[in-house]
């Protein structure tokens, strides 16, 4: 087990120990299906960043909503991260994209619930480019995709099911 360095959330003005546990607050790993790597999809932070398969950062993709993460001093006076919007709930890979189920949901929605789910799917080619949104019929918690990119599963926050979409053209 070694430790990587990479990127951290936050001005370099921020003390590390608060960029580090903000950073870890709320994100998804997904693995590339060709042993390529890996990226992080940040539910707090509106940022996906890939990883080569030794751990280096390589770069963030292009997502469409974009969050600079916002710090504010609590009553201690600690900075915490104060996200406005969440982002990216759960996310699944094939060879030749990464599925990342988006919230954009208001963060003060947690409360209930809501803003935990997704009902759009950004689909992304693993250079980092947004190839298309996908659109849900209801709000998904989880997500799936076969490996020939054909089928999106989802785990569905309306009847507590796993939903199966076939898509139109293989990814």
């Amino acid at each position: 087990v070694r430790s990587v360095a990479g990127p951290l959330l936050g001005a370099d003005s921020l003390p590390i120990q608060q960029r580090a546990s903000a950073s870890t607050t709320g994100l998804r790993l997904c693995d590339r299906p060709d042993g390529q790597g890996f990226v992080i999809a940040y539910f707090v932070a509106g940022r996906i960043d890939l990883h080569d398969d030794s751990g280096e950062f390589q770069r963030s993709f292009a997502v469409p909503f974009p969050s600079g993460p916002r710090f504010t001093a609590n009553e201690s006076g600690r900075l915490e991260l104060n996200p406005v919007r969440m982002w990216y709930v759960d996310c699944a890979a094939t060879a030749t994209r990464l599925y990342a189920l988006f919230s954009g949901r208001r963060s003060d929605a947690f409360e209930s619930g809501d803003a935990s789910s997704g009902e759009f799917v950004h689909v992304f080619r693993w250079d980092g480019t947004l190839d298309q949104v996908l659109r849900l019929d209801h709000p998904a918690f989880s997500i799936a995709i076969s490996a020939d990119g054909r089928r999106l599963f989802t785990g569905s926050l309306v009847d507590a099911a796993i939903r199966v979409t076939n898509l139109e053209t293989p990814r």
